[in-house]
């Protein structure tokens, strides 16, 4: 299902010269849409439901991020811009991770490994280099004084566990609380990248992923990024009308476990609410603030994070 295609026939920003003035329109009219419907009204977020989190992270024994330059790093071992996560994974991670028990973050020294700033969101179908190149962007952009050795962040392919406590590999319940308990350990927000045609957005475990940001610490802690420049009205819509019964997976068990969690916590009657403060921003335009701030400007008792 192209989101994109479907809902706005296709509409693309361009060419990338025009993209500032565009975008802070196109942001400031969803903005204001977004204020009219009284969409903004969200009950803030559980604080002793993050707090019980945190503490169910440290319990877990929640693995460490990586850091941004570890990152970096990464991406320049990959000759072809465009090779998908999956094949990088397969070519670059497992070559270090297989026949171990050990994800690839147990195998940094201590210096390349901390607590995570930031919980990556990710397709693996969407290009390796593409989604570091806009979490970089954003970190960058976000906390410029931060060296990219200090700034760490959780990427399920480099820090979930490899096997749970039994030994054995980690059942999709598992792998669903591991996470919710990563992204309580994040101080900063979560990044959702996208792809140009949003088909991402109807992934089971990146609306997992939303959802459980969204309760644990408000949809306000939620970054939208993408490598391509898109409308930003579209996004701020698209976003508010996800179906999480419709979500999908590589996996349909998976798929299965995620609806039936979402649906047990009522998410798909507040699915709309909590994406209403989701906020976007496209890498291509570091100069432009994103969608939150211009929220938090016409909204001053709304907080970024």
């Amino acid at each position: 299902m192209n989101i994109w295609k479907d809902a706005f026939d296709g509409k693309r920003v361009a060419p990338h010269a025009q993209a500032p003035e565009t975008l802070a329109a196109e942001a400031a009219a969803a903005v204001a849409g977004i204020a009219q419907a009284k969409c903004l009204n969200l009950p803030q977020p559980d604080a002793e439901e993050l707090a019980a989190a945190k503490a169910g992270a440290a319990s877990a024994n929640v693995l460490p991020g990586v850091s941004l330059l570890v990152l970096e790093a990464l991406q320049e071992q990959v000759s072809d811009p465009k090779v998908p996560t999956s094949k990088f994974f397969k070519e670059h991670i497992l070559s270090v991770t297989a026949g171990t028990s050990m994800s690839y973050v147990e195998h940094l020294d201590a210096g390349n490994k901390g607590t995570p700033l930031l919980y990556v969101s990710h397709s693996k179908s969407m290009s390796w280099s593409d989604t570091v190149g806009v979490v970089a962007s954003y970190a960058t952009w976000r906390w410029p004084l931060i060296g990219h050795d200090k700034l760490y962040v959780w990427v399920d392919i480099l820090c979930r566990k490899a096997v749970n406590t039994q030994g054995n590999e980690p059942t999709c319940e598992e792998r669903m609380a591991e996470s919710r308990a990563a992204i309580a350990t994040c101080d900063g927000p979560t990044i959702v990248v996208l792809d140009g045609d949003g088909d991402v957005l109807d992934l089971a475990w990146t609306q997992w992923e939303i959802w459980c940001t969204a309760v644990l610490k408000g949809g306000a802690h939620i970054r939208t990024l993408c490598e391509e420049v898109l409308n930003l009205g579209h996004v701020v819509s698209t976003l508010k009308n996800l179906n999480p019964s419709r979500a999908i997976a590589a996996n349909p068990a998976d798929a299965t476990a995620i609806k039936s969690m979402l649906g047990s916590e009522s998410a798909v009657g507040s699915f709309p609410h909590i994406i209403s403060q989701v906020s976007s921003r496209c890498s291509c335009a570091p100069k432009l603030c994103d969608v939150f701030d211009v929220q938090t400007s016409l909204h001053p008792s709304i907080h970024p994070s």
